[in-house]
């Protein structure tokens, strides 16, 4: 089943949401640089908009959005607030899953929800982790019957993760 034009759209439309806070007021040099392990075939990079980096995922109507906020722009707190805050007006109810681990030597969180965006019912996965007065956000969102065989890509860009100098 091809995933209609309207999934794609708010797909879209959510990279647009979580991106909005820019890079605007970002001191040059003063960005984190980090990496993510591989994404599988179909994942093409598109324009982060205000993010360090974003994938879309046509077959899947999926994206995937990865960001690091830092100096001024760091927020620090308990990681499970953080993921709160990052999928605000996304996520729905409790999560469906949650995961404790450990990136480039620091704590992580990825959590799982069901979801929605403009009334229309997503699924977002979403991982935090702090480093080096940094935050880095990497978070998932794809339409329910799909989400499941984007994960195992969102998996292998977290496990990856690591901050460079």
């Amino acid at each position: 089943m091809s995933p209609s034009p309207r999934a794609a759209l708010l797909c879209l439309l959510l990279l647009g949401l979580v991106a909005c806070a820019g890079k605007r007021d970002r001191a040059p040099g003063r960005d984190a640089r980090f990496t993510l392990g591989a994404l599988g075939d179909g994942w093409r990079p598109m324009d982060p908009l205000g993010a360090d980096r974003s994938w879309y995922h046509p077959g899947l109507s999926a994206t995937i959005y990865a960001d690091a906020s830092c100096a001024d722009r760091y927020e620090d707190g308990e990681l499970e607030a953080l993921l709160k805050h990052l999928t605000f007006g996304i996520a729905k109810g409790a999560p469906l899953s949650s995961e404790a681990l450990q990136l480039d030597g620091r704590d992580a969180l990825v959590q799982r929800w069901d979801g929605a965006l403009d009334g229309v019912g997503v699924k977002v996965g979403a991982m935090v982790t702090k480093k080096n007065d940094c935050l880095y956000d990497v978070l998932y969102v794809a339409p329910p019957a799909r989400f499941d065989e984007g994960w195992g890509d969102f998996v292998a860009a977290v496990q990856g993760f690591r901050v460079g100098r």
